[in-house]
């Protein structure tokens, strides 16, 4: 009864002397005490991952078997784990027992609420290996890694696009449906989300309310703005795996890692050539379409692009063409 009365007082006299996490019960902080020795003599027989205790390992061992025999009586979901159905419980309850001490947000979940003091300790404890930079929740730095490895894990069934997250490839789908209920009041244009409409308006409003700190530059959006303030802080977050360079855009590492693959994916409709950059392809297309708005002052001739006109200059000046490229312009 003694120890059960802890609960009710929150003490917890027993502390870790490797990490300082503490404990009500005294065997409770000896099992964790196997966390920080690197014996861990109990191996899976399935994917060889290694334990500590025994009783950790039987308990992962019901993750392969697929077992799940706990039942929630409210809504059926099954789990592999009585404490985790007990935990899922509480959402059906309602209940929140547990209170930040800070600001007095209650929680259903400890783990919610001790990810929600760290905005009060402004901690950030997982760190990027790549490029330095902090997090509050593993969620976020496993999202993070992402970038540098360039993994897309989740394929859009329709069209084979490749995504990070989830929740990404699920806003994508709504590409392929022709439902776009929500229509811009200025222009028309039809979006299928209103979160997307409501931030295609901004353009209409031209409200720039996000401001550079460094160099006074507006912006529309506030990802914009992060994205641009890389320009000042010099980082180059995105690394080439093939030849190491870093680049501050991901837009610009895609482009760049086409040079290694030797892809080439925009081709032109009206002659087939293939170029690596739509800026380039675009440049390309005034060839067959493009104004031609370079005139020569000398007499009026008109040319798609200054390069050219550069060059015809040197006719009427009597310079030699050789010492002019295309490049030019």
């Amino acid at each position: 009864m003694k120890t059960h009365m802890l609960v009710h007082s929150g003490d917890k006299p027993h502390k870790c002397p490797e990490c300082g996490k503490r404990f009500r019960q005294l065997v409770h902080m000896k099992h964790h005490m196997f966390v920080h020795s690197s014996d861990k003599p109990h191996e899976c027989p399935e994917c060889g991952k290694r334990f500590s205790q025994l009783e950790y390992m039987k308990r992962h061992m019901i993750v392969h078997s697929g077992d799940k025999p706990h039942k929630c009586q409210e809504c059926g979901k099954v789990f592999t784990h009585l404490g985790t159905m007990k935990t899922h419980m509480l959402v059906h309850s309602g209940d929140k027992p547990h209170k930040c001490p800070e600001c007095g947000k209650r929680f259903t979940y400890l783990g919610n609420m001790k990810t929600h003091m760290m905005m009060h300790m402004n901690q950030k404890p997982f760190k990027c290996a790549e490029c330095g930079k902090k997090f509050r929740h593993r969620g976020a730095i496993i999202r993070h890694m992402l970038v540098h490895s360039g993994d897309k894990p989740y394929e859009c069934p329709e069209c084979g696009k490749r995504f990070r997250q989830l929740g990404h490839m699920k806003h994508h789908m709504v590409v392929h449906s022709s439902d776009r209920p929500h229509e811009c009041p200025e222009c028309g244009k039809r979006f299928s989300q209103l979160e997307y409409m409501k931030r295609h308006m901004i353009v209409h409003s031209g409200d720039k309310p996000h401001k550079c700190q460094e160099c006074g530059k507006v912006f529309t959006r506030l990802a914009n703005m992060k994205t641009h303030m890389l320009v000042h802080s010099g980082d180059k977050p995105h690394k080439c795996p093939e030849c190491g360079k870093r680049f501050s855009y991901l837009g610009n590492i895609k482009t760049h890692m086409m040079m290694h693959t030797n892809q080439k994916p925009f081709e032109c409709a009206e002659c087939g050539k293939k170029f690596r950059h739509r800026g380039t392809i675009i440049l390309h297309m005034l060839v067959h379409f493009g104004d031609r708005a370079h005139e020569c002052l000398q007499c009026g001739k008109r040319f798609k692009r200054l390069g050219y006109m550069k060059m015809h200059k040197m006719i009427h000046s009597g310079d030699k063409l050789s010492t002019l490229s295309v490049g030019d312009d």
